[in-house]
């Protein structure tokens, strides 16, 4: 499972890399990294992780983290869980798969007590925001983010 989302959340980085959201490339070693860190977050018994799979091939996953590190307090809902990571292989996209995957795991959420589901997307990637829109998610926070060049960094 850990080398299943691990696979899941490098794609995650490297389509963050695509227009209109051209975010920097995951460094050298992210996969190893995230490996690792997925694979202590699984151990957790208050994550889950629900994987779609068409014949052998994982086509679509996401992951919830039932504790409320990923959570600010003066904006989350009580009760709330929030969806780490979630994603659709490219080619099974718009054949229902990242709906089904929502529709079962916030049926899992909502087993489990929680009354709301918390997520972080990036507005710049229309594809996602308009699939999370579409799914009855509204936004509570709006973050401004701005990256420096780096040559700021070496000026002394």
């Amino acid at each position: 499972d850990a080398d299943v989302l691990a696979d899941q959340a490098v794609a995650i980085l490297d389509a963050m890399t695509l227009p209109p959201t051209c975010l920097p490339p995951p460094p050298d070693g992210a996969r190893a990294a995230l490996r690792s860190w997925i694979a202590e977050l699984l151990g957790e018994p208050n994550v889950a992780q629900w994987v779609a799979v068409r014949g052998s091939e994982v086509v679509g996953m996401q992951l919830f983290d039932g504790s409320d590190r990923h959570l600010a307090e003066l904006v989350a809902p009580e009760q709330a869980i929030y969806l780490l990571g979630a994603y659709s292989m490219p080619a099974a996209r718009g054949q229902g798969v990242g709906g089904a995957l929502l529709s079962r795991s916030l049926e899992w959420a909502r087993d489990a007590g929680h009354t709301w589901c918390v997520l972080d997307y990036l507005p710049a990637n229309p594809a996602g925001a308009h699939f999370w829109e579409r799914h009855h998610f509204q936004p509570l926070v709006y973050r401004l983010c701005r990256q420096l060049d780096e040559r700021v960094l070496q000026a002394r």
